[in-house]
């Protein structure tokens, strides 16, 4: 009987899209969504965007979904298809809000504007993947899948910038959403995974010891990038990743803006405000065909007049080759040197609230400062593994690597996927069998030894605090997804009341986890701290407790502290993040 191991998702700012492996073999999913009102499809992707209807809508029977009559929330196609329209109750780049972490991401403030109904980036996040899981267990109803959603290995996608807290809540938006047994992967990864799949009885040969891959991946609304070495280990070749980028708010949607800009000056008075969501699609069309087609010089522009009359004049424009290419190429990809790095603009004291956009648009600046960021300084990578829904355009892949070569590089090898639209999904889910074992892993471990401060047990003088101690708690060269146990010893957590953590490093010690040290401002570097209030039985209380620590793939440093004295054994998790003084 056929299976099903693992189910990959790219929960894309723009797009998602799933992927699932059935008896080895990795194949794309179709989710089940409203195209337009009472018509729904099964499609290969489908748009991460939320539609809010109106009191009206919801009466009639045109939102109903196989398995929901009453459904009061649109997601996928529709939503995206309503916001040319009605775009103030639609809501996009929810995961780019789970990011922010300077508001609380479980508040309704989306979508933004005066609005009769609004919902936070978390409900937002789980709408999405609520609809996946209703969509595969509508076919696993119906006899088309073997496996029930809620029994299959999710391996769910994030950006590899993402901090502890914005994790959190997309594994707290899955929980929600019904998903059961769920692992998080930085989505650049998932890209390699992807090649790596698709290339598993070439790969060693495509690549050389020593090399560095970049994996570029700009999509619709965000640019990431990641660095992965390869090295030598008993003779065969192996990958490890060593760098990892900012989340940049910056991408395909910025591009479309711009050109929006443009059209809308040629416009000029024939312009109308309510034309703005048509203008805007017009724009992303029309960069597309221009992009995908070389033989053409230019695409019209044509939008419908506004207004109660039938007989409305339309208008018309065009976008021509040379301005896209001035806006997008010659703009947004603007050759730089190795030592440039985007302008950071001094803020207004007063902003709208928002998304954390990039100031500088110039894509090839944020590159060179994160190639900066390794050890040594500034490297170019030997080969370029790209992502994205903008490497569609060949011009844009000569762009990169030609601006690769200004900023002091060679021109890299440029490693190509088979569909760069799923391609995340696709590795996700090929994840999901490296996990049980199976196929080609790209290893990751601590530059470091990280300690934690413990207070050391002494009496009590007034005016002199007491004294911190270091307990090492990972050891440098710790493999990712290693647990290790703090063996033989016995520690006090304050629970009932928030305490503070603090995280320290050192690149130069090789401690077995357990090791108790002074600490020595020379040897040891404070890089992370967290106030955090831990839940207590009852009263503010001094438990005894036992510590195991987990390196995590996508970055985190796990410590777990187990209660010894309870009988449920009550668990304490404590996220350091371990990228947050990334040079890059």
């Amino acid at each position: 009987m056929s299976t099903i191991s693992s189910v990959g998702i790219d929960l894309g700012t723009t797009n998602t899209t799933v992927s699932y492996v059935l008896d080895g073999k990795v194949l794309v999913y179709k989710i089940h969504q409203l195209i337009s009102e009472a018509q729904v499809m099964a499609l290969p992707s489908m748009p991460s965007c939320v539609y809010l209807p109106e009191p009206s809508e919801t009466v009639s029977k045109d939102l109903a979904l196989p398995w929901d009559p009453s459904n009061q929330v649109v997601v996928g196609q529709m939503a995206k298809t309503k916001a040319k329209d009605r775009a103030y109750r639609c809501v996009f780049s929810a995961k780019s809000w789970l990011s922010m972490s300077g508001m609380n991401r479980r508040d309704p403030i989306l979508p933004q504007g005066n609005l009769d109904k609004k919902i936070s980036p978390l409900e937002v996040t789980r709408h999405i993947l609520e609809q996946i899981r209703n969509s595969w267990n509508f076919d696993f109803q119906n006899g088309s899948l073997p496996t029930r959603f809620e029994d299959v290995n999710i391996v769910l996608t994030i950006p590899a910038s993402f901090d502890p807290g914005a994790r959190e809540l997309t594994m707290e938006a899955a929980r929600m959403a019904g998903m059961q047994s769920v692992t998080l992967l930085e989505e650049p990864q998932a890209a390699l995974y992807a090649w790596l799949y698709e290339n598993a009885d070439t790969w060693r040969t495509q690549l050389k010891t020593s090399e560095t891959i970049l994996v570029c991946d700009i999509g619709g609304g965000t640019t990431d990038f990641s660095l992965i070495q390869t090295e030598e280990q008993s003779k065969e070749l192996n990958l490890r990743r060593v760098l990892v980028g900012r989340h940049i708010l910056l991408g395909g949607d910025n591009m479309d803006a711009a050109l929006m800009a443009l059209l809308r000056q040629k416009l000029g008075s024939a312009f109308n405000p309510l034309m703005a969501g048509n203008l805007l699609n017009q724009a992303r069309e029309a960069k597309e065909k221009l992009f995908s087609d070389p033989s053409l010089n230019s695409v019209p522009v044509v939008l419908a007049g506004t207004g109660s009359s039938l007989f409305q004049k339309a208008v018309q424009t065009e976008l021509s080759r040379s301005e896209l290419n001035s806006i997008v190429v010659d703009g947004f990809f603007e050759k730089c040197a190795s030592g440039d790095k985007p302008e950071r603009k001094v803020l207004s004291g007063l902003r709208q609230s928002g998304l954390d956009y990039a100031t500088d648009a110039r894509i090839l600046r944020h590159l060179a400062e994160f190639l900066s960021g390794q050890e040594g300084g500034f490297k170019a990578p030997e080969v370029l593994l790209l992502n994205g829904s903008m490497f569609h355009a060949q011009i844009l892949i000569d762009t990169l690597s030609s601006g690769i070569q200004s900023m002091g590089g060679s021109a890299p090898r440029v490693l190509m996927g088979n569909d760069m639209s799923q391609a995340v999904s696709i590795g996700a889910a090929y994840y999901g069998e490296v996990l049980s074992g199976k196929g080609i892993r790209i290893r990751a471990t601590l530059p470091f030894s990280y300690y934690i401060g413990v207070e050391k047990s002494q009496l009590a003088i007034p005016g002199i605090e007491p004294e911190l101690g270091l307990l090492c708690i990972a050891s440098r060269g710790m493999e990712e997804e290693e647990v290790v146990a703090v063996p033989d010893q016995e520690f006090c957590l304050v629970t009932g009341e928030t305490v503070r953590f603090r995280l320290f490093r050192s690149p130069f010690r090789q401690d077995d986890p357990g090791v108790f040290l002074d600490l020595d401002a020379l040897e040891f570097e404070e890089v992370s701290s967290l106030e955090k209030h831990l839940a207590a039985s009852g009263e503010s209380q001094i438990v005894p407790v036992s510590l195991s620590t987990e390196a995590e793939s996508v970055g985190t440093l796990k410590i777990v502290c187990t209660e010894l004295n309870s009988e449920s054994k009550k668990v304490h998790q404590l996220d350091f993040d371990l990228r947050d003084n990334n040079p890059a």
